[in-house]
């Protein structure tokens, strides 16, 4: 890092991608004012959503049994993860406990210590299923209204933080209607195989800012075969695996210039998982630190490998559940 400056000696020239970044950061908090100005401003939306949190908080309220799974329609959602998503705020439940941290200061704490080592943070908070498809619960919610208040006001706080988020939401919205199947797992609150593949490329979209050396858009390609959904086997589901030219399964590296940080959502439906097809668009290999339930600590396992394996890295991507930053406590860094 010279002067404060991100470059990159290992391109043949020191390409500079810190404006690219802060471009990158003004155009994502704009288009999320955007939206929220083409709803009609907070005051609207809170207003739009009042019938709809009432359905689905009784929704959730009248579910019984030991399982949080919930049918609802065609569909069967997690009853804690739509409680979680339609709250106004994103507060989370640990900190005043003290079993956890603020989840914003853990971030915004891990987000400097990596631009100290010239390394940028991408934040990537994965929507929920009932984000996607809010019509099961039976409410005519205007479609430019966000399900999720509190995902929306976290993205926002990111930003303002100077912290870069990702936010795939509008890329899912926008494939949901010509989909030729749900982008959410039916049975489960994970992405579908199509769903992987979809926010795979728009997270690989931001990335290509860096240029990456030997990076080849004809290294991997995906293919397509009958899978099953991850907690329930006996639910077909249709993938889309990443393969290299000779058909072999796509499998992270080491050290990779990127590494994906995060939970499930990361490795679920392995060569067809977001991660896999973020290195497909990329055509570069990645890394990958990610651990079930391990979103808001996955950072302190990304530095559990020591500071010449982080050194490795240009970019960290960091998904976790916008559920778990409600629900789950997280950890500052270990000082």
């Amino acid at each position: 890092m010279i002067f404060g400056v991100l470059t990159f000696p290992f391109l043949g020239l020191f390409f500079d991608v810190s404006e690219a970044r802060e471009d990158d950061l003004a155009e994502q908090l704009d288009a999320i004012y955007e939206r929220i100005d083409g709803a009609g401003g907070f005051e609207e939306i809170e207003q739009a959503l009042g019938p709809f949190r009432d359905a689905v908080t009784e929704r959730v309220n009248a579910h019984q049994g030991d399982r949080s799974e919930m049918r609802v329609g065609e569909m069967i959602f997690n009853s804690e993860i739509c409680r979680a998503a339609v709250q106004p705020e994103w507060t989370n439940a640990h900190v005043e406990s003290g079993r956890g941290a603020e989840p914003m200061e853990a971030i915004v704490e891990f987000h400097e210590a990596l631009q100290e080592l010239g390394i940028d943070l991408l934040v990537v908070p994965v929507p929920s299923k009932i984000e996607a498809y809010p019509e099961h619960f039976g409410v005519d919610l205007p479609e430019e209204v966000p399900v999720s208040m509190g995902r929306t006001r976290f993205l926002l706080d990111l930003l303002e933080a100077d912290v870069e988020v990702v936010d795939v939401l509008p890329a899912v919205l926008a494939a949901k209607d010509e989909a030729e199947v749900p982008l959410f797992e039916t049975a489960y609150h994970h992405h579908s195989g199509l769903g992987a593949r979809v926010v795979g490329e728009v997270v690989a979209e931001r990335l290509r800012r860096y240029q990456f050396e030997g990076a080849d858009p004809d290294r991997y390609r995906d293919s397509r075969r009958t899978g099953t959904e991850r907690h329930h086997p006996e639910v077909p589901m249709k993938v889309w695996p990443v393969v290299d030219a000779e058909g072999t399964e796509y499998a992270h590296v080491e050290d990779s210039p990127v590494v994906v940080i995060g939970d499930s959502n990361a490795f679920a439906h392995g060569a067809g998982s977001w991660s896999s097809h973020i290195a497909r668009s990329l055509g570069l290999a990645i890394s990958e630190v990610a651990r079930p339930g391990s979103g808001p600590v996955a950072h302190t396992l990304l530095l559990q490998q020591g500071e010449e394996q982080l050194q490795l890295r240009k970019a960290v991507v960091w998904i976790v559940t916008s559920s778990h930053i409600q629900r789950h406590p997280w950890r500052r860094m270990t000082k």
